[in-house]
């Protein structure tokens, strides 16, 4: 498991590219799917004011329009002297992300020409004007224990027996409904957004009762096969129980269905070891779905792909042949066209989003990327972006030191990028965990919402490994992890030997 980045926001409003290619949302999502017609770009306009002197921005989160899409955009509004603060965050259909103010943190819900203003207080939020409604809403729900937090908070302790917990997760959803019927300004609450709302709660159910059992058995370090385990699990073990085209507005219906299809397609391997991993995979994908639900994961799984720097010919072509909307069809095709430009990196010098770049080193010193690098001229470099929050990018670290006791010989350099703040033991708790004091550096911006290298990468997780020639050009910017392997080279060795003689 990859650790994640924290992101930090743009100090100002980005804008989006050309795949994010609009829907018509005039009318109900389904409908809307439908839609071969593409619409402008249309922005949420929010303006509003913080009641507290000590807050300085106002972060807007992960901010989700496409539910095949990234992790997100990330906005950042600054507070000027009278407390107050504006920004327009351009999306084309229905957008979920996050408000952070200080220690105040809110979910939010945009639809295309939302104009309201925001008051934040330090634990409270309040909206007015086009589509404060359903935000309000929301504030409210989470306050009288209804919020998406609280689907998290009993999975998270881990204690209930399968069966008690699925018992209580079916309560609260029928309390998470209730108070949305019960709600008095139901009225001005946007049709679509009721949908969505309802359509989240009960993916949001079904997800829980899933993987609660083998949260629970490991936890307490049970087996699995020895729990008893509820009806409702077994039912939603079955694709066809929880498929449903409807819910294909969700990012974490098709991620979690993503995450699905992984785990099935490694069962279908352990009982078929002639299938390789992307033909476990492709039988999955067309065998368990159909449909929208098919549509939506397949360019999930290939955008995801695409980011992890990898090309299944066989998949993209089935994804071709499917009958697609224009979201699934114009996001795949800019993913593919990007996944394309960063092959083109390969072999080349050093891109500006690399040369541009500040690096810190172990004095302070600010320097470049290409400053940094042109001090390991004439060797082979295996950069280890990490940070000091990753529990993995640790546990490679013993690994990564008796790789590099094995190479010692060879022109071969590890450096270190580490993702972390300055502090006055910063260094000392990087020279610990890595268990080095040498090649150290730090990034200045470090996420990926501000960090040229690795957005243009498409970065958004640590540890992540790349690897220089002797002449400085980028041959690897997915590398393999240093973990080795037991009486013979691993890939990763083999490949920093070739480099070191050529």
């Amino acid at each position: 498991m990859r650790g994640t980045f924290t992101l930090k926001l743009q100090g100002i409003i980005n804008k989006k590219g050309t795949m994010r290619i609009a829907l018509a949302i005039l009318i109900v999502f389904i409908a809307a799917l439908s839609c071969q017609n593409s619409i402008e770009l249309e922005t949420v306009v929010i303006t509003g004011r913080v009641h507290s002197s000590e807050v300085k921005e106002v972060k807007f989160l992960g901010v989700i329009d496409n539910s095949i899409g990234g992790f997100g955009e990330q906005y950042v509004a600054a507070v000027d002297s009278n407390q107050q603060f504006s920004l327009e965050i351009p999306i084309d259909r229905i957008a979920k992300g996050r408000i952070s103010a200080g220690k105040t943190y809110q979910n939010v819900v945009m639809l295309p020409g939302d104009n309201y203003e925001i008051d934040i207080f330090s634990d409270s939020v309040y909206f007015k004007g086009k589509g404060a409604e359903k935000n309000n809403f929301l504030f409210l729900s989470n306050k009288m224990g209804t919020g998406e937090r609280q689907f998290a908070s009993e999975y998270n302790k881990g204690k209930l027996n399968p069966v008690d917990f699925t018992d209580k997760m079916n309560e609260f959803k029928k309390r998470r409904l209730l108070f949305l019927d019960s709600y008095t300004g139901k009225d001005n609450l946007e049709p679509v957004f009721i949908e969505y709302y309802k359509i989240e709660t009960q993916i949001f159910y079904e997800i829980k009762v899933r993987e609660y059992p083998r949260k629970y058995a490991r936890k307490n370090k049970i087996p699995l096969d020895s729990l008893e385990l509820p009806e409702e699990y077994i039912r939603l073990s079955q694709f066809d129980n929880f498929l449903d085209d409807q819910k294909v507005m969700s990012f974490y219906y098709v991620r979690n269905l993503r995450l699905i299809v992984s785990r099935t397609s490694v069962e279908l391997r352990k009982r078929d070891t002639s299938l390789s991993r992307n033909d476990a995979i492709l039988r999955v994908l067309v065998d368990s779905l159909k449909d929208k639900t098919q549509e939506y994961v397949m360019a999930q799984w290939l955008i995801s792909e695409f980011g992890q720097n990898k090309y299944d010919t066989l998949l993209h072509n089935t994804f071709l042949n499917l009958k697609k909307d224009i979201n699934t069809e114009q996001t795949v095709e800019n993913y593919y066209q990007k996944y394309l430009e960063k092959q083109s990196l390969l072999g080349q010098s050093l891109h500006p989003s690399f040369v541009e770049t500040i690096v810190i080193d172990t004095s302070e010193t600010q320097l470049s990327f290409e400053e940094m690098m042109k001090n390991y001229e004439g060797k082979v470099v295996y950069l280890d972006i990490w940070s000091l929050k990753c529990p993995p990018c640790l546990s490679a670290m013993p690994h990564s030191n008796v790789l590099k006791e094995r190479l010692v010989n060879l022109p071969i350099e590890f450096v270190y990028l580490a993702q972390d703040p300055h502090t006055e033991t910063v260094w000392n708790e990087i020279f610990e965990a890595s268990l080095t004091n040498r090649n150290q550096y730090r990034m200045l911006d470090y996420d990926w919402g501000t960090s040229k290298m690795l957005k243009f990468l498409e970065i958004q997780w640590v540890p992540c490994y790349m690897i220089f020639d002797k002449d400085g050009k980028l041959i690897d910017f997915n590398a393999d992890p240093p973990y080795l392997q037991e009486n013979t080279e691993s890939e990763l060795e083999k490949t920093l030997k070739q480099l070191a003689i050529q």
